[in-house]
């Protein structure tokens, strides 16, 4: 799954930053309740982080859920 990306320049002065984003198009966008076997990844493989950042609510009327 391609998550969003978010490249900005640095601040050179006079002109503002510049910055691109790719998150609307995010596969991340598109996911829905129940299709992340969250048992799996936490129970079974153990994992104890997820950072997703806080873009993901704002994604999609979905991602929040």
């Amino acid at each position: 799954m391609r998550n969003g990306l978010n490249f900005t320049e640095r601040d050179l002065g006079c002109a503002e930053p510049l910055a691109c984003r790719t998150a609307p198009t995010a596969q991340a966008s598109q996911i829905r309740p129940g299709e992340v076997d969250w048992e799996h990844l936490f129970g079974e493989l153990g994992v104890r982080w997820f950072h997703t950042g806080g873009i993901y609510a704002a994604l999609s009327e979905t991602t929040p859920e």
